[in-house]
């Protein structure tokens, strides 16, 4: 009897925890910006965190258009790839997008031009090439979006 009503609960259980996987709400996966906590991460990592403390990292605006390399680099600590006048940190995931990217683009005088979240490709990104992956327009800060 034991036996048939925890195969029972197991049955229900199940679609709802499936449910809840497609349907939770976005912020859900939200955290505070936490500058140890985002250096912490060695570039790839399975549990990167640093995606859900995007939507707060921009809302505080502790990267805003005009804000100076050095200010981006004391915040966020050093790039995990660099190109030109591109800088990319692995973000692992973002609103269950999938793996990401932040990219941070400068103008010519070093300062911030707009920002915004990459999304990789459906490969796995342990070798991270953030710079060919698909702007999310959806993580565009409205002053980042020229």
């Amino acid at each position: 009897m034991l036996v048939l009503a925890v195969a029972i609960a197991s049955l229900v259980r199940l679609p709802i925890i499936f449910v809840w996987e497609l349907w939770k709400p976005a912020s859900f996966h939200e955290r505070p910006f936490d500058r140890a906590r985002w250096r912490s991460f060695q570039s790839y990592e399975v549990a990167n965190e640093r995606g859900q403390m995007y939507d707060d990292l921009a809302a505080r605006g502790l990267i805003s258009t005009l804000t100076v390399e050095k200010r981006v680099l004391a915040v966020l600590g050093p790039p995990d790839e660099r190109s030109s006048r591109r800088l990319y940190w692995l973000t692992g995931r973002w609103h269950s997008v999938g793996d990401t990217c932040l990219v941070v683009v400068f103008d010519p005088d070093r300062a911030v031009r707009r920002y915004g979240l990459v999304k990789l490709s459906g490969q796995a990104a342990l070798a991270s090439h953030c710079g060919a992956g698909t702007l999310l327009p959806e993580s565009l800060p409205a002053a980042s979006e020229q």
